[in-house]
């Protein structure tokens, strides 16, 4: 990082001086010397509005990168809060399973790259959303190791009502999630519908799989009928 930084010092400090050379050469040329400093002039002008136009479109693109992942990774995490809550309220009966961790790499990745590093706001969101997650997978955890080793229903059941009621983990962490999707729709222009179509990307390539199981079943159930029929 720092090399980076001493070479990039480096160019643009040499593009300056080289512009401010060229300047001084128009004011005190004559005849067809003039144009020649003029040409420089506007050729190292350019070539150094080129350079920072191309950084400035290069930071503007990875910036772009990042937000779509992001925002990907949170249309994720808010389908396994909405499947979380919904088996939660639905489960027939209270069972020892594992739950589905809500996924934090993208946000990670976000804080690392150093893209948002000057966002102070957007910065300090993704610091607590991470930390948030963390927390949150970390006492799903702790929820795993006590249901498996009190596995009663009815403490089953008590976890799972003390993490999905009103004011539990789950609802909270789900309106933090609410709360960091709002603000990146309503300044970046971060959508969560994007990621929806990802998420429903799949489907058509599952239609041909379920389509080629139908079969297997029948064919597996013909043996019982037939003997039973000769029989």
């Amino acid at each position: 990082m720092a090399l980076r930084r001493l070479v990039t010092a480096m160019t643009f400090s040499g593009l300056a001086v080289a512009v401010g050379l060229s300047l001084a050469w128009v004011f005190v040329a004559d005849g067809p010397a003039l144009f020649e400093a003029a040409a420089q002039t506007i050729g190292l002008v350019a070539a150094f509005a080129g350079i920072m136009a191309e950084r400035f479109a290069a930071e503007r693109h990875r910036r772009r990168l990042v937000l779509v992942t992001l925002t990907s990774e949170l249309s994720k995490n808010r389908v396994i809060l909405d499947d979380l809550l919904s088996t939660m309220s639905k489960a027939p009966a209270a069972r020892r399973r594992v739950y589905p961790r809500l996924l934090v790499s993208a946000t990670d990745g976000a804080i690392t790259s150093g893209a948002f590093a000057h966002d102070r706001e957007l910065f300090a969101r993704l610091h607590e959303w991470r930390n948030d997650v963390t927390d949150f997978n970390r006492r799903l955890d702790l929820t795993e190791m006590l249901t498996f080793l009190q596995g009663t229903p009815e403490a089953i059941r008590g976890f799972e009502q003390a993490l999905s009621r009103d004011g539990g983990r789950v609802y909270r962490i789900s309106r933090l999630l609410d709360d960091f999707v709002g603000y990146l729709d309503e300044n970046h222009h971060c959508e969560l519908p994007r990621p929806a179509g990802d998420d429903q990307a799949p489907e058509p390539r599952l239609t041909p799989v379920v389509a080629l199981r139908r079969p297997d079943r029948h064919v597996d159930l013909a043996p019982p009928i037939t003997r039973t029929a000769s029989g």
